[in-house]
């Protein structure tokens, strides 16, 4: 986990690779599309999640716009910030240790996840994102 730091090259200078974690599934980025603070929600299993999605008709793939990325950055940087969580795109592996030592921690506890995506990460480093500082 430690070595997938950045998409572009990590600790041996050879591979790049970048681990996006998703709490409790890949369904959590399209919550955290349109439910803003959705990382304050609590799942078990992605079926506990999918069951959450079919029940929010708001929650949909053709519903996805600029408004509902823009949401989902928020949301990771919320959790982020709610768990005083360096954000950097220059290297993830210790972020993403910590995560996954919060995660385990929160599903040892109550048996859930909080839910949580990282492919915004994703979109920061392909540009198709930015981080505005605000004034």
């Amino acid at each position: 986990m430690l070595e997938l730091q950045n998409p572009y090259e990590n600790a041996d200078g050879l591979r790049g690779g970048l681990l996006l974690l998703s709490y409790p599934s890949i369904e959590s980025y399209l919550v955290s599309c349109f439910v803003p603070d959705s990382h304050l929600l609590q799942f078990a299993l992605g079926a506990d999640l999918k069951e959450f999605i079919g029940a929010n008709r708001r929650i949909q793939h053709n519903r996805l716009s600029e408004e509902s990325l823009i949401c989902a950055a928020e949301t990771m940087l919320a959790y982020y910030e709610s768990h005083s969580l360096g954000f950097t795109l220059d290297d993830q592996g210790d972020v993403n240790r910590e995560i996954l030592d919060k995660q385990e921690a929160c599903y040892a506890n109550s048996a859930e996840y909080r839910l949580l995506s990282l492919l915004s990460v994703a979109f920061l480093q392909l540009g198709i994102l930015e981080i505005v500082e605000s004034a």
